[in-house]
């Protein structure tokens, strides 16, 4: 499921799932993001119908993991370019 979340300082202030304009759709209505929020469209998987707090606790989750920066890889070390003499 594709969403729209509205971030403020780093925390999550909303959400809206991504829906298609229908045919005859006179109007459409979305979030916008307000001065220092940031708006992000992510792709999620739901489970469930968020009807518990344990489900909607998960979802919280996913969405905030999907927000995270991927992780940086790490650099190999460098190889020795010579060899230390006399050993």
């Amino acid at each position: 499921m594709k969403l729209f979340v509205i971030t403020e300082r780093g925390r999550v202030v909303g959400t809206q799932p991504v829906t298609p304009l229908g045919a005859n759709a006179p109007a459409s209505v979305a979030l916008r993001a307000g001065p220092g929020q940031n708006i992000h469209e992510i792709e999620v998987a739901v489970s469930g119908d968020l009807a518990t707090a344990k489900e909607i606790e998960a979802f919280h989750r996913v969405v905030a993991a999907a927000l995270r920066p991927p992780p940086r890889k790490r650099r190999a070390p460098a190889a020795r370019r010579g060899r230390r003499r006399g050993a």
